[in-house]
């Protein structure tokens, strides 16, 4: 973790070698404005007017103005028009924490409630940090001053650059800059040569614009400036222009890398720009890449196609769009806008308003696609491949030098470290398909891996080619000395930060993944609770005296408890909660033959939710047909524990929540639910 000074002065976080990250976070001086911010757009790209376009550019009058005398358009009343179907998406609410993990973050806000996104810069010597709009589409650096020619009452609040007071700062003789938009606000100054400092790193002789006469519509901004990160025909420095702070920092060879990448969180201060490298934890997919056509000074790309629903419409392949981080809003051609909002139930375009309203509007949740990386800074994500169609996960482990690389199923509910061998007396068909460890051939450093010799016929029909315990150390079964967990080694070879481990598991696909040593923010949902664990049987052992089956919370009392054990696939309870969950489904029997309770693949089920500590985490009722039983019939995904005293909260649980295991000193888990 940074220390809070070096966070306060620089927003610093993450650092890697060749770059940095700077933290996005928001900036609550902002108010929500969606005309405003329309407004914005249209005298930043100059945008003519046309039929569904409240405001427009008026070249000859080089302003911003706004149509009137139209009627409002009520697509309410178009025929034909299905009723949207509206799917809720989670508010995130996702633990904080910023790892040192050899990479810096500075925090940027989002200074007008998730419509703008700010960041700190820190120019002079002595510094004065300044709150920036990052914007790829310009590419001036322009800051308030203590030049700037407006009341104290509109300084007050501001960061505000004095070159006078700055031992570094050179003005730049006979130079003058000025942004001018069409409503006629503008901004504009002399220029100075400074030092400035992004992140973690010093940019030198950075052209900084500083601002003497400010419009109105600045003085009501929340940002001190702004930072220009379009191409450099964009810049606005006469009568020589000057370089953008990417250009320099490529120069000063600062970064490794002439590259920038941004994440722009919803209502949090979580996003972040980095610069010269790519934070390969934080996207959801592949990279898709994509050739900029740089002619006007933008990062503009081909756009040929939008989806609206389930139809996908061709807008031609000259069709292109600019990628720009200082606009707020999404702007269409008219057509398409039309299309989209006759689709939305009660929208109207208001003259008034100057743009659409809608009612409450639900856009379905995006599929994420988390891309893997085990970076080398006491921090690594490990991907779980679903290896048995939904029912068993498992993780790549390298042993050995040269390594062999075998898939293992990663086990909460056990602390032994076991592998295939090539000492398994079994058959070529048994080993076809499985990974092989040969200790003869290589060493491995304090790791005890127990090598397999004899496996019974449930091994052999498994898909990993071991397991690797995460379980406390008294659960290892090494005789006649217990041997340390690969846990414990993290932690005691100072290969990881903290001695903790996460887990997240998911339907259907290998995105799941499993943390070693931090906590991974942008997975859950809601916000970690806490609980104690039981150590006593070396299980992930907690209180859970609720379940709820439908719309009614059963009390199972104060003694009842749950293993949290990715090592197994199912949940198993207690007979009377098993005799209450099944007596609601019409149908449902223990089949003494196939070994458990069955039930009709299109009953009815209630929703269920599951206890750790004093919260209930939800699973949804699809999830409890586990397994196809024939007949029209589903194999429950929730058993009997049978005689046991705790519950087994498996993978049908853990592939909704995200769960942290901390075995510091006093063991607990953290569990969030997960959309």
């Amino acid at each position: 973790m940074p220390s809070p000074d070096l966070c306060q002065r620089h927003g610093l976080v993450k650092r890697c070698p060749g770059g940095f990250s700077v933290h996005a976070a928001r900036n609550y001086k902002h108010r929500r404005d969606g005309p405003t911010d329309y407004a914005k757009c249209v005298r930043k790209y100059k945008i003519e007017s046309a039929a569904h376009t409240p405001f427009f550019y008026d070249h000859q009058r080089a302003c911003v103005r706004r149509r009137r005398g139209k009627k409002p358009v009520d697509f309410s009343v178009t025929p034909n028009v299905q009723r949207n179907v509206r799917t809720s998406i989670s508010e995130l609410h996702e633990v904080n924490q910023d790892p040192d993990d050899g990479m810096t973050v500075v925090p940027s806000q989002d200074i007008q409630n998730d419509t703008e996104y700010a960041c700190p810069v820190t120019i002079g010597t002595p510094g004065e940090t300044l709150t920036l709009d990052f914007d790829t589409g310009s590419a001036d650096l322009w800051v308030w001053s203590s030049q700037a020619r407006v009341s104290k009452a509109d300084m007050k609040g501001r960061g505000i650059y004095n070159p006078s007071k700055s031992r570094t700062s050179k003005k730049l003789r006979g130079h003058t800059w000025e942004v001018r938009y069409g409503d006629g606000s503008s901004v504009s100054g002399v220029v100075y040569l400074d030092t400035i400092v992004i992140g973690d790193i010093t940019v030198e002789n950075q052209a900084v614009e500083v601002a003497r006469e400010l419009s109105d519509d600045f003085l009501q901004a929340g940002c001190d400036g702004l930072v220009g990160l379009g191409f450099p025909r964009l810049n606005q420095v006469q009568p020589n222009q000057q370089k953008t702070p990417m250009e320099n920092m490529i120069e000063q060879g600062v970064i490794k890398d002439p590259i920038f990448t941004v994440k722009l969180d919803k209502r949090d201060s979580r996003g972040f720009y980095t610069f010269g490298f790519i934070d390969e934890t934080v996207h959801c997919s592949k990279f898709y890449w994509q050739k900029i056509n740089k002619e006007n000074g933008w990062w503009e790309v081909p756009s040929a196609y939008i989806k609206i629903g389930d139809e996908i419409y061709d807008r031609g392949s000259d069709n292109t769009a600019i990628i720009d981080t200082g606009t707020t809003l999404v702007l269409l051609d008219d057509e398409t806008v039309e299309k989209l909002y006759s689709k939305v139930e009660g929208a109207t375009y208001d003259e008034e308003q100057a743009d659409y309203c809608e009612g409450n509007v639900r856009i379905p949740s995006i599929e994420k696609d988390p891309v893997n990386l085990d970076p080398d800074d006491g921090m690594t994500v490990v991907r779980a491949n679903d290896i048995q169609n939904d029912t068993e996960y498992a993780c790549p482990v390298t042993i050995g030098t040269p390594g062999v690389t075998l898939t293992l199923d990663f086990d909460t509910g056990s602390s032994d470290f076991w592998v295939w061998s090539s000492e398994f007396r079994a058959s070529r068909a048994q080993l076809e398909g499985h990974q092989i460890y040969n200790p003869r051939d290589i060493t491995i450093k304090k790791q005890a891996v127990e090598v397999a010799q004899e496996l019974s016929d449930e091994f052999l029909r498994g898909g990993s080619d071991g397991l690797l315990g995460l379980g406390f150390p008294k659960l290892n079964t090494v005789q006649p000395h217990r041997q340390k967990t690969p846990m414990q080694n993290m932690v005691e070879q100072g290969l990881v930060k903290d001695p903790i481990f996460t887990v997240k598991l998911d339907k259907h696909d290998s995105r799941g993944f499993y943390t070693f040593g931090y906590i991974n923010e942008n997975v859950h949902s809601s916000k970690l609770y806490w609980r104690e664990v039981i150590t006593d049987n070396g299980w992930w052992e907690v209180v859970s005296p609720y379940v709820r089956i439908g719309s009614k919370i059963y009390n199972r009392g104060r003694s009842n408890t749950a293993i949290i054990d990715t090592g197994t696939t199912l949940i198993l309870m207690d007979d009377q909660t098993i005799e209450r969950l099944y007596s609601q489904i019409p149908s449902a029997r223990l089949d003494e033959a196939l070994g458990g309770y069955i039930f009709p693949t299109k009953a009815h089920v209630p929703e269920l939710a599951f206890c750790v500590g004093r919260w209930l985490f939800t699973v949804p009722s699809g999830d409890l047909a586990f397994s196809d039983a024939g007949n029209g019939m589903s194999y429950g995904a929730i058993q009997s524990r049978g005689q046991n005293k705790q519950d087994i909260l498996g993978d049908v649980f853990l592939k909704h929540v995200y769960v942290v295991f901390d075995q510091g000193t006093n063991p607990r888990v953290g569990v969030a639910q997960r959309s």
